[in-house]
């Protein structure tokens, strides 16, 4: 999608939205949260819209998984033949890959005593999200 218009989506799109939308009850919860403002008080979204938001969500990380999959794949191949060739820069018509490594230093909780570890180690908060189909035929 070239366009900055958030709105618009291809045909696939369209198949996979009608695909996995269903027809829902509509919870009190659901029905209360006709409209949500964001923090700064600015757009509002309706239900419709938020449902909607969340699909494209988990389309899109289908989509990821499903191209992180393929890459995975191709990397291993590649991999493979410069494991065989004892070569680290494989070069095609277009394009060159470099194998390079790294080294990382580790330690873990239980290499340590309790005190130096409270001591120096750094707490860092990461949100994460998960999104997973709702399954009515269980209600």
């Amino acid at each position: 999608m070239t366009s900055n218009n958030e709105s618009d989506h291809s045909d696939d799109d369209d198949k996979y939205y009608k695909n996995i939308r269903r027809s829902r009850p509509r919870s009190p919860a659901r029905r209360r949260l006709s409209s949500i403002q964001d923090s700064k008080g600015g757009n509002s979204m309706t239900s419709k819209e938020i449902d909607e938001t969340i699909v494209k969500w988990k389309y899109a990380k289908d989509q990821l998984a499903y191209y992180k999959a393929k890459e995975s794949k191709y990397k291993q191949i590649i991999s493979k033949i410069m494991d065989i060739t004892s070569a680290d820069v494989i070069s095609g018509k277009d394009l060159t890959v470099t194998r390079k490594t790294q080294n990382r230093r580790f330690i873990s909780k239980a290499m340590l005593p309790a005190d130096i570890f409270d001591s120096y180690s750094k707490v860092r908060e990461i949100p994460y999200f998960y999104i997973k189909e709702i399954n009515y035929s269980r209600r």
